[in-house]
């Protein structure tokens, strides 16, 4: 994620939560590079932001703070691409030196309104 990414993100972020974060929040997210992992998803064709996570890994933790899809894309396993190629390259992703720990564990919580995250 870039902050040219940002007008997107928003418009991403303001149709799928009641209470989306704001513009600084993601610019926040984009600088601190030590831990934030923010990165979005670009439709190959169209060439626009249809989707983002940003997560942190610190040490051998790792946890999912934001990830939306646009609406127009919803229920076609986007959500579930993300996460599982997430999935797949934490232990290559830099960490500290002090740190020989892979991630082990992963969870997600999501609220029981969210019925469009939640699997049927």
């Amino acid at each position: 994620m870039r902050e040219e990414d940002l007008p997107e993100v928003l418009s991403i972020e303001n149709s799928s939560f009641p209470n989306p974060w704001r513009d600084l929040t993601f610019l926040g997210e984009i600088r601190n590079q030590s831990i934030s992992f923010p990165l979005v998803v670009v439709h190959s064709l169209h060439k626009r932001v249809i989707g983002y996570i940003i997560f942190w890994k610190i040490f051998e933790d790792v946890q999912i703070n934001n990830i939306a899809v646009h609406p127009d894309y919803r229920r076609l396993g986007i959500g579930r691409a993300v996460l599982e190629g997430i999935k797949a390259c934490l232990n290559t992703l830099k960490r500290p030196k002090s740190s020989p720990k892979e991630s082990k564990a992963r969870f997600c919580s999501v609220k029981s309104k969210n019925a469009v995250s939640v699997p049927t």
